[in-house]
């Protein structure tokens, strides 16, 4: 009984919060732009350039520096990569740059890879629930409590992943829109695949919030491949309201979008489309996306992830708000710049992106 008064007494505070302080402050939500998600050959072929740019996520920084990975000189020839951001104690790795055949006059990059060992987070993290609070620093509203309320709450280990590369991608983007009109005018991609497709949702509504204020802010765009749920209702509803052109690329039969549970009070954005390619088993289905293996580490894949059920063990319930990212120190990511090929095309690198 002591219990569902101290529910009560908190459900009361949040919303007196509300009442008295005043609502989060928030821009006009957008339209969604339905031509993104549908399926036509221009789509698809989007879609499969996305997934050649997840799959140079996971490669290692040293074939990154010189840009001799194996997809990186078949189908990425003529991205001009800024950094690579990599982060030890998190095993994340990001990648930032320019690619010159997205859009009209290219577009700015960033392809997000979680771990490498997926079935670490899905059983070690506690799917605790946790506010954004990164995004409530640019509201005029600083309470938590009312964060909660306009954006919901969401996993707490894939903000903490995301959070250990965030202000490195931050600086990188500003570098390069920074050259000049053109560059800072240029849209946006964001794409992840597995826990990066988690943290490139969080990335593009991040970068949404932080360039929307903008007399004419840059389009954003993610596409993500295997992405586990994110955060609560709330947070899809509020997410969906910023970014207007997000799309999820998932298997019927890969087990990671099936996680966190629902019940665990998780949800998707609706937006999705099913890659019709025929793996029945669940560990080919995360692997392989858009005919491709994203996610091609060494060894047989038998020893890459471990089975369907061991990734379905039950994790503790734990919903409630937790303690600020930024407990987590991001000095310990490890910024590599790129060798950009700007000259060629007549841009100017500035001399750093710090």
């Amino acid at each position: 009984m002591s219990h569902d008064k101290s529910w009560i007494s908190w459900v009361a505070s949040v919303l007196l919060l509300v009442a008295t302080q005043g609502v989060v402050k928030s821009s006009a939500k957008c339209v969604n732009d339905t031509r993104f998600d549908n399926v036509t050959s221009k789509s698809l072929k989007l879609w499969l350039h996305m997934a050649y740019l997840c799959e140079a996520a996971y490669a290692p920084a040293t074939t990154l520096r010189d840009w001799t990975c194996g997809v990186c000189r078949q189908s990425l020839k003529s991205f001009e990569r800024e950094v690579t951001i990599t982060n030890g104690p998190f095993d994340t790795q990001a990648l930032v740059g320019f690619d010159p055949t997205l859009g009209k006059s290219g577009a700015l990059v960033v392809s997000m890879r979680g771990t490498a060992n997926v079935e670490n987070w899905v059983e070690d993290f506690t799917y605790q629930l946790t506010v954004p609070t990164i995004f409530g620093r640019r509201f005029q509203n600083k309470s938590n409590a009312s964060i909660a309320v306009v954006a919901g709450m969401v996993h707490h280990g894939f903000l903490l992943a995301y959070h250990s590369v965030r202000p490195q991608i931050l600086a990188a983007i500003k570098s390069i829109r920074g050259i000049n009109s053109a560059m800072a005018a240029a849209p946006i991609y964001v794409t992840g695949h597995s826990l990066g497709g988690a943290m490139a949702s969080l990335c593009v509504l991040d970068l949404q919030i932080e360039f929307e204020a903008e007399k004419s802010p840059p389009q954003l765009s993610m596409v993500n491949f295997g992405s586990p749920r994110v955060g609560t209702p709330q947070w899809v509803k509020f997410y969906a309201s910023r970014v207007c052109r997000s799309l999820r690329v998932i298997h019927a039969h890969d087990i990671v979008p099936k996680v966190p549970f629902k019940r665990m009070g998780f949800a998707h954005d609706p937006r999705h489309y099913i890659d019709p390619s025929h793996y029945v088993n669940p560990i080919k289905c995360h692997i392989h996306y858009m005919g491709i293996p994203i996610s091609h580490r060494p060894g047989p894949e038998s020893q890459r992830f471990r089975a369907p059920q061991t990734l379905m063990a039950s994790a503790p319930h734990r919903i409630r708000p937790t303690g600020d990212a930024a407990e987590i120190s991001p000095d310990v990511a490890t910024v590599v710049d790129g060798p950009w090929k700007r000259a060629e095309s007549g841009r100017t690198r500035p001399s750093s992106v710090h």
